[in-house]
């Protein structure tokens, strides 16, 4: 019965399958994947608007 109480849940982590983690360390995991997701969805907007200007400036 104590093993059952102290045996933390597992699963496969997100960017290595091959490590188990907890679900504090997948988390963490977790919000660092929507970060980085973040981040890049932030340099396509800035290159749109970048070949936007550049499009509006060749019209001219």
């Amino acid at each position: 019965m104590v093993y059952l109480y102290g045996c933390e849940p597992k699963t496969k982590s997100l960017s290595r399958p091959d490590k188990l983690v907890n679900r504090q360390e997948l988390q963490l995991e977790f919000d660092t994947i929507i970060g980085l997701a973040q981040l890049r969805m932030l340099d396509l907007d800035q290159q749109e608007q970048f070949r936007s200007v550049i499009l509006q400036n060749a019209l001219i």
